[in-house]
């Protein structure tokens, strides 16, 4: 059952990213440069402009938080030299975690036939992400102060499930996903 996974595809640029940083490839306190291609992302997104500079872990933040499509792009084009390359990263980790349903054509969710999934395989992305400590904090953020000039606080009001489980603002999409029941088993560790 392939579905399009919008912002959920979020969460496979932060599993890249903290793979990266637990490699030694990248350090979450690196800057990491808005390039004009990155700025220039609509739909969620914190304002970049051409040329801001944030941390790696700062852009991390604001895609957990107000599921930022143009940090997502800063971050891949940082991480990997363009967004296409840190896409191919993306479906090497795919592979590597066995989903067969799953296939990303973008960094960020922003519509694409052939950016798609399974709800079993975004839960086993989601529980491979579990493993990292930093992402279950960003997640939980429910406000942050991005930057000061101009004042920019980022939101994070999850909705809950209809098992109580908090859904932050990046995986809102999850929530018809969740009503396939192959993703339970598997969220609570029984797979």
């Amino acid at each position: 059952m392939r579905r399009y996974p919008a912002s959920m595809t979020k969460l496979m640029t932060m599993v890249v990213a903290m793979d990266m940083v637990e490699k030694g490839q990248a350090r979450l306190e690196e800057p990491v440069q808005t390039s004009e291609r990155a700025e220039s992302f609509g739909g969620s997104e914190v304002f970049l402009e051409a040329g801001e500079i944030f941390s790696l872990e700062e852009m991390l933040i604001a895609i957990a938080v107000a599921s930022a499509n143009d940090a997502a792009v800063a971050v891949a084009e940082h991480l990997a030299g363009s967004e296409a390359a840190f896409v191919e990263l993306m479906n090497a980790k795919a592979q590597e975690l066995g989903l067969k349903n799953t296939h990303f054509s973008n960094c960020h969710g922003l519509h694409d036939e052939n950016n798609y999934t399974s709800p079993y395989d975004m839960a086993l992305i989601a529980r491979y992400a579990l493993r990292y400590p930093k992402i279950r904090e960003w997640c939980s953020i429910k406000q942050y102060t991005f930057r000061q000039n101009p004042l920019t606080i980022l939101d994070n009001t999850p909705t809950r499930c209809f098992t109580g489980i908090r859904v932050p603002t990046v995986l809102r999409p999850a929530m018809w996903m969740l009503r396939d029941t192959t993703w339970y088993p598997l969220w609570r560790g029984r797979a």
